[in-house]
C-alpha cells in the first residue's frame, strides 16, 4: 500500500467512526424513549466506548499483518513507565490552562459526568470506566489504528490529525481544546517509546487523577471549612464551578504554571527518548531525507473523507454550544 492510500484509509475510518457515533446515539435515544430505559453512567460509557471503537477493531483485525504490529503494541520497561507517570502529572498544569481558556467560550461537560457517576457507583468502577477503559479503547483507535495509517504519509500532519480527530470525537469545545493538544502529545509519545502502551499509560493516569480529585474534593472542602471555623474565621463558601470572571482572574497564574509545565514535560520526553534510544526515530518526524520530504509532500491529508468527518463534528459541536447559550 502506498502512502496516499494509507492516509485515505485513515481518514475514511474516522469518517466511519463518526457515522457510527451518530447512528449509535440516535439508536440509543430511540430505544430509551420507546422502552423507557434508564441507562446508568457506566452503561452509557461502556456502550459508547465499545460502539465507537468497533469500526477500528474490525478494520485492524481485517488487516493482513498481526494487530499488535499494526498498532505497535510492544513491551515497555519499568523506568519508562515511571517517567511516563511523571510526565502525566507534569503536563497537567498546561492542560488546566488550555481548559480554562476553552471555558471562556465553552461549557464543562465532563465534570458533571464524573460527579454523577461517583454518586451512582463506587470509586473503583469509576476508575475503570473513566480512567482505564477510555485510555485503552481511544488509544487503540487514534494512536493505534488511525495514526499508524496516517504516519505513512507525513508524520507532522499525522500527529496533528491524531490530535484533531481525538479532540473532535468529544463533540464539545471544552474537551476538544485540551484533547486536541493531548492527542498530538500522545502521538509523539508513541514515537518516543515505539509502543502504544506509552500513550495508554499517560492517558489512564490523567483520567484516573481527574476521577480521584473529584472523589476527594468534597472531603477537602469540608476540611477547609472546619479549619476556618476552628480559627474563628467566617466560613467562605467554596464554589463548585468558576465563573468567567474567576477564570480571567486566575489565567495569569495558570499561564505561568503552564510555561513551567511545558518545559518540564519536554525534558521528561527528552529523557524517555534518550533512555529508549529513539533519537533517530524522533528526528525523522521533522528531519527526513530530501527524497522522503518530496514524496510526503505529494500526500494530501484533507481529502473528501477528512472534510466530511470534520464538518460533521464541527456542526455538532457548534449546535451543542448554541443550545447552551439559548
Amino acid at each position: 500500500m502506498n502512502n496516499k492510500n494509507s492516509v485515505i484509509k485513515g481518514n475514511a475510518l474516522f469518517f466511519v467512526i463518526i457515522i457510527n457515533y451518530l447512528i449509535l446515539n440516535i439508536g440509543l435515544n430511540i430505544i430509551v424513549g420507546i422502552f423507557n430505559i434508564q441507562l446508568t453512567y457506566i452503561e452509557s460509557i461502556l456502550i459508547a466506548q465499545i460502539g465507537y471503537a468497533f469500526p477500528a477493531i474490525v478494520y485492524a483485525f481485517s488487516r493482513k499483518r498481526p494487530v499488535r504490529n499494526h498498532i505497535r503494541l510492544r513491551k515497555i520497561n519499568l523506568l519508562t513507565i515511571l517517567l511516563l507517570i511523571i510526565f502525566a502529572f507534569a503536563i497537567m498544569p498546561l492542560m488546566t490552562f488550555i481548559n480554562s481558556l476553552s471555558l471562556l467560550i465553552g461549557h464543562n461537560t465532563i465534570g458533571s459526568t464524573i460527579t454523577g457517576m461517583l454518586e451512582q457507583t463506587n470509586f473503583v468502577w469509576c476508575l475503570l470506566a473513566i480512567g482505564v477503559l477510555p485510555a485503552v479503547m481511544e488509544e487503540f483507535v487514534y494512536r493505534g489504528v488511525i495514526y499508524n495509517e496516517q504516519r505513512e504519509g507525513n508524520m507532522v500532519k499525522a500527529i496533528l490529525c491524531s490530535g484533531l480527530f481525538f479532540g473532535l470525537l468529544h463533540m464539545n469545545i471544552n474537551q476538544f481544546s485540551y484533547a486536541f493538544v493531548l492527542g498530538a502529545i500522545f502521538a509523539i509519545l508513541t514515537e518516543a517509546t515505539g509502543t502504544i502502551l506509552s500513550s495508554m499509560i499517560v492517558h489512564a493516569t490523567i483520567n484516573s487523577f481527574s476521577v480521584s480529585l473529584s472523589k476527594i474534593q468534597p472531603y477537602l472542602v469540608e476540611r477547609l471549612n472546619q479549619i476556618q471555623q476552628n480559627a474563628g474565621q467566617e466560613v467562605t463558601p467554596i464554589k463548585d464551578t468558576l465563573s468567567r470572571a474567576d477564570i480571567i482572574q486566575l489565567l495569569p497564574s495558570y499561564f505561568i504554571s503552564a510555561v513551567f509545565s511545558a518545559a518540564f514535560s519536554a525534558f521528561i520526553v527528552y529523557l524517555i527518548v534518550k533512555y529508549n534510544k529513539r533519537e533517530k526515530e524522533v528526528k525523522q518526524i521533522i528531519a527526513s531525507t530530501p527524497e522522503e520530504k518530496s514524496r510526503r509532500k505529494q500526500v494530501a491529508f484533507a481529502d473528501v473523507w477528512f472534510i466530511l468527518a470534520v464538518t460533521i463534528c464541527v456542526v455538532i459541536m457548534l449546535s451543542r454550544e448554541i443550545s447552551h447559550w439559548i
